[in-house]
């Protein structure tokens, strides 16, 4: 008999099934109760009668829910599927005894009902009842089934959600771990070149990068940032590259209060001004500019980045140019914001502008 009988705990909770049973019982009841002319006389025996028989397949949900669960877990084999069609017919058999015990029970302590009369009921409605109890656990049965189901895609979606969250925290990861070493390398050369021909440079410089790595460890597990931030961290990079072109070289950097409050990726704009540098100022020998904007406008952040263009590079005919840093940044942007972004460059025959629009922080 405890093969028989398997409980199995039901995808909802029990405290909501007996509610629902209550529910139901009493939509039933109502049901039950109208008149031909539209009014609803309640009867007390059908008030008893559908509340027991629903409070008990209540009850019984675990079990049918057990004899389901068995059933699909294992090969559906015909020995299998008999055995569950038996437990079923040995559910609705004990509900039919429970029921009809309670119920009458309950009418011969409150109404004077006699058992002479519980046995002329039986011999009326026998067939009837044991039909009726065999549709509701067809009912019970398929809602069971449509709600795990609608569980198992649900969780299944939060995993596939979860699994997508971190292939996307891993490639951001990755793409900040390529921009690292070849910001460094570019630090590096220029602290080299100070070395000997300016010692004391070299020295400013080394603490200079020294605090700009505290920093970038600091922010490592970050991957949104406030643009305030990363406008401190933007500044001293740039003040290691004025060591190096401060003779020749101005920097502009605009930016209102409200957009510096902005969320942005971790270390987005130091490639870019990076870029600036290795594909504009480094090779002029002259004066140059680079500027920086970061305004907030009606559909998003507005940040621009402006580098002077060298003299071999002023041919309007060209295409902007989009190297390995331009396009890490495009690609950790559309990571974290999909579509929602835009990514712009141009050229013109003086200057290279680099055009980021990204979605506030109100809106992500």
């Amino acid at each position: 008999m405890s093969k028989l009988f398997v409980t199995k705990r039901p995808p909802i909770g029990q405290l909501l099934i007996y509610a629902t049973a209550l529910i139901f019982s009493l939509i039933v009841v109502v049901q039950s109760s109208k008149m031909d002319d539209g009014n609803i006389s309640l009867n007390l025996n059908h008030i008893i009668l559908f509340t027991i028989n629903y409070l008990i397949w209540a009850l019984l949900v675990p079990y049918l829910y057990g004899a389901l669960v068995d059933v699909f877990d294992h090969s559906p084999r015909p020995s299998g599927i008999l055995f569950f069609v038996f437990r079923i017919v040995a559910l609705i058999f004990l509900h039919f005894v429970l029921s009809n015990l309670l119920y009458y029970a309950t009418l011969i302590l409150i109404s004077g009902y006699s058992w002479h009369n519980f046995v002329a009921d039986m011999q009326m409605v026998y067939l009837r009842a044991v039909l009726s109890r065999a549709v509701d656990v067809a009912v019970i049965v398929g809602l069971l089934k449509v709600i795990e189901n609608f569980q198992s895609l649900s969780a299944s979606k939060l995993q596939l959600s979860e699994l997508e969250k971190q292939l996307s925290q891993s490639e951001l990861t990755a793409l900040k771990a390529q921009l690292n070493p070849h910001f460094l390398f570019n630090s590096l050369h220029a602290l080299h070149s100070l070395i000997g021909y300016d010692d004391e440079k070299a020295k400013s410089m080394t603490i200079k990068i020294s605090n700009l790595l505290r920093k970038n460890l600091d922010q490592s597990g970050k991957h949104l940032i406030t643009l305030e931030e990363e406008l401190a961290y933007l500044k001293d990079y740039m003040d290691i590259e004025l060591e190096r072109f401060h003779d020749r070289l101005t920097i502009q950097i605009d930016s209102d209060n409200q957009a510096k409050q902005e969320l942005v990726p971790n270390m987005l704009l130091q490639p870019l001004v990076e870029n600036a540098f290795k594909h504009g100022i480094s090779l002029i020998e002259g004066n140059s500019k680079i500027t920086l904007s970061a305004a907030n406008m009606e559909d998003g952040l507005e940040i621009i980045i402006t580098n002077t263009v060298p003299a071999q590079n002023q041919d309007k005919s060209s295409a902007p140019s989009m190297g390995i840093g331009l396009n890490n940044v495009k690609h950790r942007m559309k990571q974290v914001y999909a579509d929602q972004f835009k990514f712009d460059v141009c050229q013109t025959s003086k200057e290279f502008s680099v055009r980021l629009l990204i979605p506030k922080k109100s809106t992500l």
